[in-house]
């Protein structure tokens, strides 16, 4: 028997992306970047530098970074109203 789909909290989606900046930090320290270096970044530079890799691999997978950026403000808002996720959109789905 399936347990209904329950949509994750805003503060489950928060952590989520806690996650992804650890594991971002931790590539780059295999790509060579020194620790010492990502230690000295604050929050807002880490995700700015995620922000601006996912320009790059929206460019390398000719997804529209802009259209995916406004995308995600409108589930951004919807999801402030309420628990449940926007579904993604198609594009986005064939990547995943």
């Amino acid at each position: 028997m399936h347990q209904a789909f329950t949509p994750p909290t805003n503060a489950q989606r928060s952590h989520r992306i806690h996650d992804a900046l650890i594991a971002h930090t931790a590539a780059q320290v295999v790509e060579g970047t020194p620790v010492e270096t990502l230690h000295t970044l604050s929050e807002a530079d880490k995700a700015q530098d995620l922000l601006s890799d996912l320009m790059h691999w929206c460019e390398a997978h000719e997804v529209d970074f802009d259209d995916l950026l406004n995308l995600s403000d409108l589930a951004y808002r919807r999801e402030l109203e309420g628990p449940g996720p926007l579904p993604l959109p198609d594009p986005l789905i064939h990547h995943i």
